[in-house]
């Protein structure tokens, strides 16, 4: 956990993350249009988007027609692997709604980091995350369900509070499997 991030990023709230490849088979755009949805209920949620590619004007067009630029939503540009631990480990929940996902490395490191952590219903993700014991799913391209979740999550972080040493034990089973 880190207060720097929080200062740097002015987080009072809660922290959303994204962290990857800004394309569109990521899904990031899911996420931006799920804010509203998330602010209605949490009003000092930021979310911070690290990563860049091709739908990076798009995205960032986006969350300025939305009116959250730089108020709600961040986009911090990519960040080397080194950089990230920090960020995973401050941030309230990760997510990712990706539609596309190969090994799903992003969701290791996030919940290794023993962060909430949502991705979509992907056979390379749902190999890693269990529904309500490593972390979330959710529909592909479904805004709603996001912001439902991430409500949910935010409604109950204290119900939740033993998931986050679960799920980093799960996943160190997991990977020891591999190695």
């Amino acid at each position: 956990f880190s207060k720097d991030i929080r200062k740097k990023h002015a987080i009072n709230g809660p922290f959303l993350l994204f962290v990857g490849r800004l394309s569109e088979k990521k899904g990031v755009e899911y996420v931006i249009r799920a804010m509203p949805s998330v602010l209605s209920g949490f009003p000092e949620t930021k979310l911070l988007i690290i990563g860049e590619g091709e739908e990076e004007s798009n995205l960032k067009s986006l969350a300025a027609e939305l009116d959250l630029m730089d108020k709600s939503i961040i986009f911090t540009g990519a960040m080397s692997n080194r950089e990230l631990p920090p960020y995973y480990a401050t941030a309230d929940i990760f997510i990712n709604p990706s539609y596309s996902e190969g090994f799903g490395i992003v969701f290791i490191e996030a919940i290794g980091s023993g962060t909430f952590t949502i991705g979509t219903d992907l056979p390379a993700v749902s190999d890693i995350i269990e529904e309500g014991k490593t972390g979330f799913i959710v529909r592909q391209k479904d805004s709603e369900q996001i912001a439902e979740k991430v409500r949910f999550i935010l409604s109950h972080r204290s119900e939740f509070s033993d998931m986050r040493v679960k799920a980093k034990e799960t996943i160190r089973k997991k990977l020891s499997l591999i190695h």
